[in-house]
């Protein structure tokens, strides 16, 4: 017969033994071994976390509005201050440019000009390339020219075009809110002095804006530069449009057209500098422009214009939009790289 203390031994050992099929707790650990040191999983947030979490939020915002300000494919305009009816048109140009193994060219776009004549090219001597004014986006509304005009969006794309073993060399460009003063050589063309060419030339080189890129740069990938909005108040203006009317007796409408666009610019000017080079390299462009026109009444374009249904920006709004797009200014961006982000 069992005794006293077998019955409580058996007791303890039936208390102790653990169910079939099931595992034994881990042992909970309620002081560090000898020479460990226990550590947190989570990491402190630091101030330089912080200040970087910032710095992608405002890139991801800027990378947005510059898509959102990107004329090529775009539809719709721009979310703006109301403006009753008007005409959306969306209009590409698209031309070629080289480089020269005897003298220098400087090309200029503006897309502020209230008419036809939006882009010029010159040689070192001052002298127009012949017929370029044809060159420009909006160059096709010279046959049924609208009363007024604004420019919503610009875009331009350069693509080297140049075989392999030829291509080389640099262009440099400056996207610039500065009016420019021409200085006209004559009134019977658009030929400008060789002084005022050493006077753009020296505000693309040396200004600490501009950009230089090599050729090679342009043998791949989308490069889209998208034009800058001036000022908030010449964004939002309206200007009468010039109706182009080149003579031999004079070539005042392009002179004034072009001179009217330099005062309360709705758009900067982009200004590219071809220097002189060994080898001929040459620049395919694509410049696209979204721009809102007002057509006589009575007319069937007048007919057709109506005031499009779209969430309005208040003026803060816009102008942080247009401080966004701003920090780009002439930096080409590669479009396929910049659509491809997850926040579009």
């Amino acid at each position: 017969m069992p005794t006293t203390a077998a019955k409580t031994a058996s007791a303890k050992s039936a208390k102790s033994a653990k169910p079939a099929g099931r595992k034994a707790a881990p042992r909970r650990l309620t002081t560090a071994p000898s020479g460990y040191q226990l550590k947190q999983n989570r990491r402190r947030v630091t101030d330089s976390d912080n200040k970087t979490l910032l710095e992608k939020t405002k890139l991801v915002q800027e990378l947005s509005d510059h898509q959102y300000m990107d004329a090529f494919d775009k539809e719709y305009p721009p979310s703006i201050n109301t403006m009753g009816n008007f005409n959306t048109l969306t209009k590409i140009s698209r031309f070629s440019m080289s480089t020269s193994t005897t003298t220098e060219t400087i090309f200029l776009f503006m897309p502020s000009t209230s008419g036809v004549y939006q882009t010029l090219a010159w040689n070192a001597d001052g002298v127009l390339i012949p017929n370029f004014y044809t060159n420009g986006p909006i160059f096709s509304l010279m046959t049924e020219p609208p009363l007024e005009m604004r420019t919503f969006r610009s875009s331009v794309r350069i693509r080297n075009v140049t075989k392999a073993d030829d291509v080389g060399g640099s262009i440099q460009l400056i996207q610039t809110a500065t009016p420019l003063e021409i200085s006209w050589a004559n009134t019977n063309s658009a030929d400008i002095t060789s002084d005022y060419f050493g006077e753009l030339k020296s505000m693309i080189t040396q200004s600490s804006k501009s950009r230089e890129y090599s050729g090679q740069e342009f043998c791949t990938g989308d490069k889209t530069l998208v034009m800058c909005p001036a000022t908030l108040d010449g964004y939002q203006s309206w200007k009468n449009f010039i109706t182009p009317s080149l003579t031999e007796s004079g070539w005042s409408s392009l002179q004034i057209s072009t001179n009217l666009g330099q005062t309360s610019m709705s758009m900067q000017n982009l200004l590219i500098y071809f220097p002189q080079g060994t080898e001929v390299n040459t620049y395919n462009f694509t410049i696209c422009s979204q721009v809102a026109v007002r057509y006589p009444i009575g007319t069937i374009l007048n007919d057709l214009s109506r005031t499009q249904p779209r969430k309005v920006k208040t003026d803060e709004e816009l102008q942080q939009l247009l401080n966004n797009v701003q920090s780009f200014s002439s930096k080409f961006v590669d479009r396929r790289e910049r659509d491809m982000q997850p926040f579009y």
